[in-house]
């Protein structure tokens, strides 16, 4: 492989891994958001919103898809020939590395107990929790760490302006998550064929900051 296609293809495994949690934007501006996965989500936006010119896109795809592990779910997207995202996921082992970098990096959250998983399960209208809602002089230890004592913040796009200040208790509509994907559509598309990882980067922090996982 020459330095320019080695550049190329490490440059497409980046991006594939900042972008491997997309669908958990996608996932939340849905009607029926549990329909697929956040990976699944993610890998048809990804095919539909990455610039046509942009090298690798299928792999950038591909890892979105696969950093859990492989859903037998067949999206209207591989039907199409013209993509070859399979071909990009064959050609190397960067999805797998993509799928083993996740699982280390989760490795550091403790194992969840079945009592607080009824208080944590997922749902698509919970707001991102404030980690300043941890801190607590008078917590009883015996108590599920789940018990209404979190602090929230609203769902919006980062501002250098106005701090996003904790609040006691915000539901999002998928509304709220519609209108920072439609901005960050519109955001990607102004870069167009001039994606890279910094600016890439900059549009992650300003419009995922605030998105709960």
């Amino acid at each position: 492989m020459v330095e320019k296609d080695w550049h190329e293809l490490k440059e497409a495994f980046l991006l594939g891994v900042l972008f491997h949690d997309v669908g958990k934007i996608v996932q939340r501006a849905q009607e029926d958001p549990t329909r697929l996965t956040h990976q699944e989500w993610g890998y048809e936006w990804l095919l539909k919103h990455l610039p046509e010119q942009l090298k690798h896109r299928g792999l950038i795809a591909q890892i979105a898809k696969l950093h859990h592990a492989y859903s037998p779910k067949k999206t209207p997207f591989e039907k199409l020939e013209n993509l070859s995202v399979f071909h990009e996921t064959n050609k190397s082992n960067l999805t797998l590395l993509a799928y083993q970098s996740d699982n280390l990096s989760a490795s550091e959250r403790k194992p969840v107990s079945i009592e607080e998983q009824e208080y944590g399960a997922w749902q698509s209208d919970l707001a991102l929790t404030s980690v300043f809602s941890k801190i607590s002089l008078t917590h009883d230890k015996k108590k599920p760490k789940y018990n209404n004592c979190w602090r929230f913040l609203p769902g919006r796009v980062m501002s250098e302006i106005d701090m996003n200040y904790p609040v006691e208790d915000t539901k999002l509509d998928r509304n709220v998550y519609k209108q920072i994907l439609t901005d960050f559509e519109y955001d990607l598309k102004l870069i167009g064929e001039n994606l890279n990882i910094n600016n890439a980067l900059i549009l992650y922090e300003k419009y995922c900051s605030y998105v709960p996982a």
